[in-house]
């Protein structure tokens, strides 16, 4: 009974040896968690800090792009509407001269119209 006594003591020193290292592997474990948790942050941070900048000019230039594209939309559409102008005069003006030359000089092939009606 005396060894069982003694081995049941050193069982129980051991046994609250365990207990002490556990604790305080746990409370280790604890403070490296905080402590990657507040660098994990600290870093994502510094990250937003630094891209946040890039995220306003990449808006600013879509921006720009949808004007311009906007600008360059409008100015087809008024080319557009020159050029149709400028067809509109060229055909007036070809009829203008060929009644001009009719009334110049008449033939029964042209157009029969009178200066007055020129």
């Amino acid at each position: 009974p005396e060894e069982a006594d003694e081995f049941a003591l050193k069982l129980e020193k051991m046994s609250r040896r365990i207990d002490a290292v556990e604790r305080q592997l746990v409370v280790d474990l604890d403070a490296l968690e905080k402590k990657s948790s507040e660098k994990y942050a600290d870093a994502f941070r510094k990250w937003e800090e630094k891209y946040r900048y890039h995220l306003f000019d990449v808006t600013f230039v879509e921006k720009v792009q949808r004007s311009l594209t906007a600008t360059q939309v409008k100015i087809k559409t008024v080319v557009a509407a020159s050029n149709s102008q400028a067809k509109a005069l060229d055909d007036a003006l070809a009829v203008m001269k060929r009644r001009c030359d009719a009334v110049e000089r008449p033939n029964p092939d042209k157009e029969q119209i009178t200066a007055k009606e020129l």
